[in-house]
Parts: structure tokens; C-alpha cells; sequence
């Protein structure tokens, strides 16, 4: 059995929450199939393929096709255009693609849906990003793919809801938690934090600065609970700029505490365990996730965990996290007075969170995934 998978989303410099899924998948897929070959697409300039992560083994064949994209996605969409496949040096059995993109193939492909988010809120996005997603015709790649992979319980409903997708083509894999992801503090944990500037207790929060991760409201948070205690702690908000970040800057820099509020950037992943580990809480109120992998990532370093009770994060944190509102920032506030105030609630979040987090592994993601695909190829074949 041979399969494709399409990487040209993983030559951004650094890698999102799919691209980091990408990565832990095929790896956790190799190691576990080694009977079936992957062959892994990527397409671009030599510079952007040079951004490609490591992902030898014996069973992957990496192709690199050194084609502008742009000229690529014109190809692909005109009227009896070129194939994927046929970029490839042999012939595969089946397409996986992790993330929606200019897709054109002959074969039987596998989908992974990780939110429909620009569709259920479109207000989030900018202008060029719901082009972008006008583009790639998410709705049409899901009626036409073979099977769905959706990250969630949530994820599968959208698509049920959003767009009458038959539940039987779905298939919820949920995303997994690499094992670097402990609550054993290491010993470069106080280095890596001070290289943040990290160098008292702190409230964590990740994610890209943009209105859907409802950072105004972790300021907010923090301003009352600075105002209205003796805790000294600082806000840590890691995570690059991205769509309207300016408002969060302005709200940071209007806080009367606005000297402990530091913005840590893009956190490197070898650091990024450390950061969650020295953390005395970790808050997550997004308006809509398709999943909420720092949640996770979070819960397994034993951080105790402040989430929204929207979308994917009842789903995934089930009683191992306090829940709030989104839109209601006094909810937030007060769940944050509780958790700090209250060393017990800190040590049984930080119990339940871990005992959840055993739930979720790449492995499992990944033979979750490898039936799937073997569903949709010829017996023949497998």
C-alpha cells in the first residue's frame, strides 16, 4: 500500500497547530506502518522547500517539486489540468490531506476538517483569509473526498449541521500530545523561562493574538484579579501577531499593571513544555476551536486549565478544567480569583489534567487515521 500525503502547508517558518499535527501524524504513522510507504508532496521555491521539518524514515519518500505555488495552483485549477499524482515519481493508492488546499486528483483522498471556523465566524477573518478559503472550496473538498477526518466531536457535528455531510463519512481522530509533554519539571526549565524574561510566578496564555482567541478578555482578567488581591503574578501571552493584534497591545499597554504583562512571541516547541510547566494557570478563552491542542498540551505539564465552554474544549478537557463563558469576561475573572485563590482546586486540576491528557496520543491518532485510509483503497492494494 502505497499513500500520498500532501505537505505544502509545512514550509512556513513556523508551524501552526496543523502543521504540528502534520508532523506528530506522519511520524506516528510511519513508525507504526512500516509496510506502507508514504510519499510525501511538497512544492515550491528552493528556499521554501529548504523550511521543510525532518521527516525521514525508511518507509517516506519525500518529492520535492520546485514549482512557484502560485503557478502550481493555477495549473491544478485549469480545465484539464495536471493531477497531484502526477507530480509524483509512482503510482500511490490514495490521497491524505491534512489541511484543505488546491486540490486536483484522480484518486480516492482522505481529508482532515480541523474547524469551519471562517465559516461559522466569518467576523474573525480578515478579508483575504476568507478569499483564501473561497479559493481552496472547502465545502466543495468535502463533498468530494472519500472521507472525512474530523479533530473533534464538534468538528463532525459542523460538518453535519453546517453542510448535511452524511455522519457516516466522518471519522473523529482526535488530535494527540507529544510525549515531551510532561509534568516532570527538567533541568533547563528555569533557563528557558528566564529567556522569556520569565523570572516570577505567571498566568499563562497562547495563541495567536487575534479577536477569536479573546485575549482582551485574559487583560481584563488579569487587571481585576491584580486589582482586587495581593498576588503579584504576571501575564505571560505567547503566540504571534496576527489579524487586529493591535488591540491587544493597546489593552496591555492600558493596563495599570502593564509592567508584568510581557508578550513572549512565537515559543520554539523544545521550549514550549517548560513554559507550560511554570505556569500557575493556563487560559484558553477562545470563541471556537476545532480542537484547543495548547489546552491539551497544557494539561499534560499539569497546569491547571481556564477554558471556554464552546465548541471542541468541553469536548476535550471533560471535568479536567474549569469552563466559562467567552463572551462574559466577568466569568472569567471570577474563574481565575477561584484558581488562584485555591490551592486545592490548582492540585485537582492539575490531577484530572493529567489523568486526561493519558487519553490522547499520536498513536492512537494515527491508527485511527490508517483505517480510515485503508477504507477508501482497493483490498487489491492493501
Amino acid at each position: 500500500m502505497r499513500i500520498a500525503i500532501d505537505i505544502r502547508h509545512l514550509t512556513h517558518p513556523h508551524l501552526s497547530g496543523v502543521g504540528l499535527y502534520t508532523v506528530n501524524l506522519i511520524r506516528a504513522l510511519a513508525r507504526l506502518a512500516p509496510a506502507v510507504e508514504f510519499v510525501l508532496f511538497a512544492s515550491g521555491s528552493r528556499a521554501t522547500l529548504a523550511r521543510l521539518p525532518n521527516l525521514e524514515a525508511p518507509n517516506i519518500t519525500l518529492v520535492k517539486k520546485q514549482i512557484p505555488n502560485r503557478l502550481l495552483f493555477a495549473l491544478l485549477k485549469l480545465p484539464g489540468g495536471p493531477s497531484l499524482e502526477s507530480f509524483l515519481p509512482k503510482p500511490v493508492d490514495c490521497w491524505l490531506f491534512p489541511d484543505a488546499n488546491i486540490i486536483r486528483t484522480n484518486l480516492p483522498y482522505a481529508l482532515t476538517v480541523h474547524d469551519l471556523s471562517a465559516h461559522i465566524f466569518p467576523q474573525f477573518f480578515t478579508w483575504k483569509d476568507r478569499l483564501r478559503n473561497r479559493v481552496a472550496g472547502l465545502q466543495q473538498l468535502t463533498a468530494q473526498a472519500h472521507v472525512l477526518l474530523a479533530v473533534s466531536h464538534s468538528t463532525k457535528q459542523d460538518l453535519i449541521t453546517k453542510w448535511s455531510i452524511e455522519p457516516k463519512k466522518i471519522t473523529v481522530t482526535h488530535l494527540g500530545v507529544a510525549s515531551q509533554f510532561t509534568p516532570h519539571v527538567a533541568p533547563s526549565d528555569t533557563n528557558y523561562q528566564r529567556g522569556y524574561g520569565l523570572n516570577g510566578p505567571y498566568i499563562l496564555a497562547l495563541g495567536t493574538q487575534e479577536p477569536r482567541k479573546n485575549l482582551d478578555s485574559v487583560i481584563a482578567a488579569f487587571n481585576a484579579l491584580r486589582a482586587n488581591s495581593k498576588h503579584k503574578l504576571k501575564l505571560a501571552i505567547g503566540g504571534a501577531a496576527g489579524w487586529k493584534y493591535q488591540s491587544i497591545l493597546t489593552a496591555a499597554k492600558n493596563s495599570p499593571y502593564s509592567n508584568d504583562i510581557i508578550f513572549l512571541g512565537y515559543i520554539h516547541e523544545k521550549h514550549k513544555p517548560a513554559i507550560y510547566r511554570g505556569a500557575s494557570a493556563f487560559l484558553f478563552p477562545s470563541f471556537y476551536e476545532g480542537f484547543g491542542l495548547p489546552v491539551l498540551e497544557a494539561m499534560a505539564c499539569g497546569t491547571p486549565v481556564i477554558t471556554s465552554n464552546r465548541s471542541s474544549l468541553p469536548e476535550l478537557t471533560s471535568q479536567a478544567a474549569l469552563l466559562i463563558d467567552p463572551l462574559n469576561t466577568n466569568d472569567l475573572t471570577h474563574a481565575l480569583a477561584e484558581l488562584i485563590s485555591s490551592s486545592t482546586l490548582q492540585k485537582h486540576l492539575s490531577t484530572q489534567g493529567l489523568i486526561r491528557a493519558r487519553q490522547f496520543s499520536w498513536d492512537k491518532t494515527a491508527l485511527q487515521t490508517l483505517n480510515a485510509l485503508k477504507s477508501i483503497v482497493p483490498y487489491s492494494a492493501t
